[in-house]
């Protein structure tokens, strides 16, 4: 009975997470069509709605399991869509904006709400990005990490105000969906 129980929860996980992706990669097209170059016209800003599943993977389920949709993202856009400067980009920002998850959610849990730990999240994306731009290209690539502070400082406000909103709400749901 156990090893039903087990392999039952292995299912529902693999599942779960199949399912995530599909939202992050549907969240990412609808992000591709809207004409956000309007509200910040510099190339490159998006507004990280797939970062919402994440963090809701991250405090909702597991620490692994956002690791595990972090790396999905990265790989299955730079297939579908990438080149090798991308997906180093994609990369670098993922895993500092994976770092401000853990600072926010063990460290300044008790400070801020999402609305900040998104911030947090989002400026260390950008950083990230620069970071890898850095590799990439040379030290001028700093040059654009004030725009992008800027950019962060919006669209991190943007899905931090939609996690503030939503997260008691989804957290019941997936919880419930345990069961």
């Amino acid at each position: 009975m156990l090893i039903i129980s087990s392999a039952r929860n292995t299912v529902r996980r693999i599942t779960r997470l199949a399912a995530e992706i599909c939202i992050i990669l549907s969240l990412i097209y609808l992000e591709s069509i809207l004409p956000f170059n309007l509200l910040l016209p510099f190339p490159g800003f998006k507004l990280g709605l797939s970062n919402i599943v994440i963090m809701l993977s991250f405090y909702i389920f597991s620490m692994k399991e956002s690791v595990v949709l972090l790396l999905s993202r990265v790989l299955i856009m730079f297939l579908l869509f990438g080149n090798p400067t991308s997906a180093l980009l994609s990369f670098c920002g993922s895993m500092f904006m994976f770092i401000g998850l853990i600072l926010g959610r063990y460290i300044f849990d008790n400070y801020l709400s999402f609305w900040g730990i998104s911030i947090i999240c989002a400026t260390l994306h950008n950083v990230g990005q620069i970071f890898g731009a850095c590799i990439l290209l040379n030290i001028a690539a700093l040059s654009y990490l004030p725009i992008m502070i800027v950019a962060s400082l919006i669209f991190g406000s943007i899905t931090g105000l939609f996690m503030n909103a939503f997260y008691p709400k989804i957290k019941k749901i997936c919880m419930n969906a345990r069961d």
